[in-house]
Formats: structure tokens, sequence, C-alpha cells
């Protein structure tokens, strides 16, 4: 029993004071700490508007004109439905053009009140 006792007793003077976990554990934070900056700056570049990017679609186009024009989610959403009903190659007539929105809102569709107050925003009275 004696002995048990100075093996446990003399255990705790061999124990390491640093040594190679402690450069390891160093490590280990730069590690998370490069990896976070990494992160961060990949989520960055990614999360920039399509516009900034050298190729541009004609949804960047439909996006960029409902950001210029302040319509809301619901908005853009009713625009991007309503080219793709229509398959406009290029959605962004929707903005020059009203036909598209006069079609839409004589349809039994149970969005056609919502495509006329659009409609009356983007383009004014309907005479």
């Amino acid at each position: 029993m004696d002995r048990i006792r100075f093996l446990l007793a003399d255990a705790g003077s061999y124990r390491s004071r640093g040594g190679a976990s402690q450069y390891l554990l160093l490590l280990a934070a730069i590690a998370a700490v490069v990896l976070a900056i990494v992160g961060f700056y990949l989520w960055n570049t990614y999360r920039k508007p399509r516009a900034s990017r050298e190729e541009s679609s004609p949804e960047d186009l439909l996006a960029e004109l409902c950001n210029a024009h302040e319509l809301s989610r619901p908005e853009q959403s009713l625009i991007t439905n309503l080219a793709r009903s229509f398959e406009l190659a290029q959605p962004a007539l929707l903005f020059v053009d009203p036909w598209p929105f006069d079609r839409a809102a004589e349809t039994a569709d149970p969005d056609a009140s919502r495509y006329r107050a659009l409609r009356q925003k983007l383009f004014g009275s309907v005479d």
C-alpha cells in the first residue's frame, strides 16, 4: 500500500510542464483563427451582388431594376412569376411594356389585384 502511495505521489513530479502539448494547442488555435479569416473572406466574396461579377444575365438586370424601383420581395416574386409565365427571354421588358401586367390583371388569377397594383406602381394610372 505504501508503494502505491509513493508511486502516485512520485507521478506528480514527472508530469510534463509545457512541452509539445502546449505547442500543439497553440498551433491549433492559430489554425482556427486562419480558417475563420479564410472562411469570412470567401463568404464576403460570394455574398457581393452579381452585378459586380464579370458575367451578367437577364435575371441580374431584372434584380437590379427591382432594387432600383424599391420593390418588395412579394412584388419581386410577382414580376419573376410573370416573366416565367410569359416565357420572356428578357424579363427586364416588364419594366418597359405594361402589356403583361394588363393580361395578368384580366385573368381569374387570385393575384390579379396585386398585378394591377404593381402595374400602377410601375407605370402610373390605368387609362
